[in-house]
């Protein structure tokens, strides 16, 4: 039997013709309609409704503006991004990716006032990205970097509600390739193919050691050392970022959290004197060096690209007859292999410089093993 719903929480039940779930609240003599996909984001919707005193609500309406209803939805934005986001603890690369993502916004919606904006007014933007061919990730972060803005406003008591929430993205857009990683085999031959490369210990590093590709790059040799036992260790605290087609090495890592001091392990301590007394031998030779201090670097001693970087590591898995590998991913390779090892996801997340398990649960560990045995491996019934 169903239970009875409480007085003043307004009625639910199924529209067959629309497929979805139909909410109605009368209040103040008017009949308010809303539908949702559950019943439970239909009472969300309800609730919100009956919060708003009977106002307009995200379902399709223009949410209550309590502030200033003549802003638009490109100044709201913009004043979000130089206010809310600047406090927070974001690389300037990020940033920079925001601000993209944020033009996107206001290519499609940003003449519109904040208060008049719709869930459906969102989708259509989303729909003509998904036009234009822009990847399903690319209409989800110009869409978060929108319901972040209106999040900040409804914090702020501006809006009575965030339409970004109910947006959906269109299915014809393009879904990301999956990220391609490599199991154990590849990835011992493809260690093996990194020794006789120049600059072979930077990508060994993201394998071994889940640098992100910035953070191998920007190595200085002043970061790596050794403890009173013995044991190398590698100091994160710098990357190289390109910024308008320019490469550098900046102090600062894409969060505060990622800094992080790292164990070598003796196959990779044994390589790194290798390659100091190999990069040592070129600065005697070369004619021009420009810094003595990159421990990845150029022939002339400058930081290397990312162009640069992914067309040798293409190169050197072809090679290896191996798949093609990005340096990006060499890290999700990291991370996937430890866990197959069984390694938690709390160690995986201090490793890669993650304060929680989430991006590793969520984005960097994938299942290596070409089938699935624990039903063979785990039999209760043989015991």
């Amino acid at each position: 039997m169903a239970a009875r719903r409480t007085k003043g929480t307004g009625s639910i039940d199924y529209d067959d013709k629309k497929r979805t779930y139909r909410g109605r609240i009368k209040l103040k003599g008017k009949t308010y309609t809303v539908y949702a996909q559950s019943k439970t984001a239909t009472q969300t919707k309800l609730n919100a409704v009956i919060a708003a005193g009977g106002k307009p609500t995200p379902a399709g309406h223009p949410v209550t503006a309590t502030g200033d209803t003549g802003q638009t939805v490109a100044e709201l934005v913009e004043e979000w991004q130089a206010k809310d986001l600047a406090s927070r603890d974001r690389s300037p690369g990020t940033v920079a990716r925001i601000g993209f993502d944020a033009k996107h916004v206001t290519k499609w919606i940003g003449t519109i006032p904040v208060a008049e904006l719709t869930t459906r007014q969102v989708e259509t933007m989303l729909e003509g990205m998904a036009g234009e061919g822009l990847a399903r990730i690319t209409c989800s972060k110009a869409l978060n970097t929108l319901s972040q803005s209106l999040k900040w406003a409804c914090r702020r008591g501006e809006l009575s509600g965030n339409v970004a929430e109910y947006a959906v993205i269109p299915a014809s857009a393009p879904r990301t390739k999956a990220r391609n990683v490599i199991a154990l085999d590849d990835a011992r031959t493809l260690l093996e193919a990194l020794r006789g490369e120049r600059n072979g210990l930077m990508f060994a590093m993201s394998l071994r050691l889940g640098l992100r590709p910035g953070e191998a790059a920007g190595l200085h040799w002043d970061d790596i050392s050794t403890n009173a036992n013995g044991v190398t260790l590698i100091n994160v605290t710098r990357a190289a970022r390109t910024v308008q087609g320019v490469t550098e090495i900046v102090d600062d890592l894409k969060t505060s959290s990622a800094k992080r001091t790292i164990e070598a392990p003796p196959d990779i301590s044994a390589w790194i004197a290798e390659h100091r007394k190999t990069q040592a031998a070129e600065r005697l030779a070369a004619k021009t060096w420009v810094s003595d201090q990159i421990v990845f670097a150029s022939n002339r001693g400058t930081v290397l690209t990312p162009p640069r970087i992914r067309k040798q590591l293409t190169a050197i898995c072809a090679d290896a007859s191996i798949a093609s590998i990005t340096p990006s991913h060499l890290r999700h390779s990291c991370a996937s292999l430890l866990r197959e090892m069984g390694v938690s996801n709390e160690e995986i997340a201090d490793l890669l410089g993650h304060t929680t398990t989430r991006m590793v649960d969520q984005i960097y560990v994938h299942r290596l093993r070409p089938t699935v045995d624990v039903a063979v491996t785990a039999d209760w019934v043989t015991g």
